[in-house]
């Protein structure tokens, strides 16, 4: 069993979902479950509502619909596009709901912010299925059990490892689990979320639960640097690091980790492989 993460860029373009279920039926033998993030620019949209004016949001809301939307057409044929889109039409008018609301608390701006991962997933699992995958949307608020901490949660063990059992229904029948990324849900079932940047937490808490033979975390650079590539061409890539070494390195700053990213996984001796989705075909860097 393996972990696949892939974020914000990895899930936003027709090409890149497209090598994103090349890279899944390749790992089909090894039984990957698959954590996804919310479309590029999503969350902070979804964040910026909470203290938008009516007609702010209602600009906000249709950039979100329409970016959706061009997605989707570029995805599936028309008769297709239509039924996925009015899926996610209805996961819009949730929002919308949400919005009605007078003041806005720390829960209202979570499960605000958690439709990002819910219309991702929902969009991945429709393409892999047309892969001839079969894949099933699961929502992190079932299996990720959080303290009462509502922004930048932690797991709670025990509680998350009995929940995520569950996913061997899906794994033994050979369908890949599409899981959100970014949330959790504390005891009594209020939306938490794990921190900016939370997916590479989530797939590190699953992987760990879970005993999974490897973490592969899918971005947008060829894996850790010794600074960002985007911003340095010289930088240099780390072939392999100690969880040590990568903990500090996303401690100070290194935005291609989530800081919590590694701790789980270390404690559980697995493996992480920070790899680039659109070079999926390039070593990445090991963390172990």
């Amino acid at each position: 069993m393996i972990v696949l993460k892939f974020g914000g860029t990895s899930v936003s373009t027709k090409k890149s979902i497209e090598t994103i279920c090349e890279i899944i039926k390749r790992e089909q033998g090894n039984q990957p479950i698959v954590v996804v993030s919310a479309l590029k620019g999503i969350t902070d949209m979804l964040l910026s509502l909470t203290k938008a004016t009516n007609v702010e949001q209602k600009d906000l809301l249709k950039i979100i619909r329409q970016q959706h939307f061009e997605l989707i057409n570029a995805l599936f044929v028309k008769r297709e596009s239509v039924r996925v889109f009015a899926y996610i039409d209805e996961y819009l008018q949730q929002i919308q709901y949400i919005l009605l609301t007078e003041e806005f608390d720390k829960q209202k701006e979570n499960l605000l912010v958690s439709y990002g991962e819910r219309m991702s997933s929902y969009i991945i699992t429709s393409v892999l299925r047309n892969y001839g995958i079969p894949a099933q949307q699961v929502v992190a608020t079932e299996l990720i059990v959080t303290d009462d901490q509502l922004d930048n949660a932690d797991f709670l063990l025990e509680e998350t490892r009995v929940r995520l059992q569950n996913l061997y229904l899906f794994i033994n029948n050979n369908i890949v689990p599409i899981i959100t990324g970014f949330i959790g849900a504390t005891r009594c079932g209020r939306v938490t979320t794990l921190g900016r940047g939370g997916s590479d937490y989530s797939a590190a808490i699953i992987g760990a639960c879970l005993r999974a033979q490897e973490i592969q975390i899918w971005t947008d650079v060829d894996g850790v640097f010794t600074a960002d590539p985007h911003i340095f061409k010289d930088a240099k890539r780390f072939s392999k690091l100690t969880y040590e070494k990568a903990s500090m390195l996303a401690a100070q700053g290194a935005k291609v980790l989530h800081p919590q990213t590694i701790r789980p996984a270390s404690q559980a001796s697995i493996p992480v492989r920070v790899l680039n989705t659109f070079n999926p075909e390039g070593m990445g860097t090991l963390i172990c």
